[in-house]
C-alpha cells in the first residue's frame, strides 16, 4: 500500500468517524434516505483504479467501514463484493 492510500484512508477514518457523530440522533426514517451503495458481486478489481488504487487499499476501505458500522460488506476468496456501504 502506498503512502498515498495509507493517507487516504486515515481521511477516510476521520469522515466515518464524522458521519457518526452527525447522524447520531437522527430517525430511522432519516437514516434509512441515506446514500447507500449495494454492491451485488462485483467484483473487486473491476471498483480498482488500475493506476492508484491497490487491491490492499480497497479491501481495507471496506473493513475500515466495516469497522465503523457504515457497511455489511463481506468479500469472498473471488474477489466479489457484496453488501451496503453508506456513501461517505
Amino acid at each position: 500500500m502506498t503512502n498515498k492510500e495509507r493517507e487516504m484512508l486515515e481521511y477516510e477514518w476521520e469522515l466515518g468517524l464524522q458521519v457518526i457523530v452527525d447522524y447520531e440522533d437522527e430517525t430511522p426514517e432519516f437514516l434509512a434516505n441515506l446514500d447507500i451503495g449495494i454492491w451485488e458481486s462485483d467484483n473487486l478489481s473491476d471498483v480498482m483504479d488500475p493506476v492508484a488504487d491497490t487491491e490492499g487499499f480497497w479491501r481495507a476501505s471496506f473493513e475500515l467501514a466495516n469497522a465503523l458500522g457504515l457497511a455489511m460488506i463481506k468479500i469472498d476468496e473471488d474477489g466479489n463484493i457484496k453488501g451496503d456501504r453508506i456513501n461517505y
